[in-house]
């Protein structure tokens, strides 16, 4: 998963993965059912902390474009709710 943050942009980081990865998911990058990396994994890959990462993966998970499984990850829906 390429996820490039910008630490000089004015827009928070945790905008820009979110942004990022609903552009994925808007692609079609990240396909329906798919599992994104965990809060832990993305926090060491882009070197931020997993609070923030978690609270990416919270506010998409409020917005229904991904969901949570517990003791399983963060997933895209296989469709988007309205």
């Amino acid at each position: 998963m390429d996820i490039q943050i910008d630490a000089k942009s004015r827009q928070p980081i945790a905008e820009q993965i979110k942004d990022k990865l609903v552009r994925l998911i808007e692609k079609g990058d990240i396909g329906p059912g798919e599992e994104l990396p965990s809060v832990h994994e993305l926090a060491d890959i882009l070197q931020i902390s997993r609070m923030t990462t978690a609270g990416v993966y919270e506010s998409l998970c409020s917005t229904g474009i991904i969901e949570k499984t517990e003791a399983s990850g963060h997933y895209r829906v296989s469709r988007r709710k309205k």
